[in-house]
């Protein structure tokens, strides 16, 4: 017996927020933050706890990325009969019904 909620759950539209995620972190991380630390150390900007906190930002961004495409691989793989459920249901049907998502 599984614990299903009942309220339709929107694969398509999860991968597609969560890449969309990962596009704006990864051009945080690997841009944005790239860029104001080389403009601060072209300056000679020296406070390290400053710096330390930006690099760590920076990082905790790139392993946010990997997180992201754990999701992601998880969705495209394991989950992806419940996209094909949702199709078989017929979308306008899919969020009343849970016996669908029970029997896959």
């Amino acid at each position: 017996m599984s614990n299903t909620t009942g309220e339709a759950i929107d694969i398509e539209g999860a991968k597609a927020y969560l890449t969309g995620l990962r596009g704006n972190i990864t051009h945080t991380a690997t841009t944005e933050i790239e860029t104001l630390l080389a403009g601060l150390a072209r300056f000679g900007f020296g406070d390290t706890q400053v710096l330390g906190a930006i690099t760590a930002t920076r990082d905790l961004l790139t392993s946010t990325v990997a997180q992201i495409d754990t999701a992601l691989g998880r969705l495209r793989g394991v989950h992806a009969n419940i996209a094909e459920t949702v199709a078989a249901a017929g979308h306008g049907q899919a969020a009343r019904d849970v016996t669908a998502y029970e029997q896959h």
